[in-house]
């Protein structure tokens, strides 16, 4: 019988550290969460591709809120390629190349 008592202090002063703890780190009483973000990434030209136009698309997957970054000529020889690498879009810059529309078609 002692020990049953002893057990049920124990408990209930544990229980009530607990409750302090919790309160004196948050003393609003409302909880928090962290939500982490995740990303898809999509090319529509399957990646470096500089003989095709496409564009790259980072999507958060918990908003739905996307940006594109589409393929382009930043001269008549000079593309802007855009690709995906992991869940990230990246860049690279095409030199010396016969630039069409976001494309530079001789390049295979």
């Amino acid at each position: 019988m002692k020990k049953e008592v002893i057990m049920v202090v124990v408990i209930v002063v544990l229980a009530a550290v607990v409750f302090v703890i919790g309160v004196a780190t948050n003393p609003t009483g409302r909880t928090s969460t962290i939500e982490t973000d995740t990303y898809t990434c999509h090319d529509t030209d399957g990646g470096i591709n500089l003989a095709e136009k496409g564009t790259a698309t980072r999507t958060n997957d918990r908003t739905g809120n996307s940006v594109e970054f589409t393929d382009y000529c930043r001269d008549p020889d000079q593309l802007k390629e855009y690709y995906c690498y992991g869940n990230r879009v990246r860049s690279q810059t095409r030199d010396y190349c016969d630039c069409v529309d976001g494309a530079c078609p001789d390049e295979k």
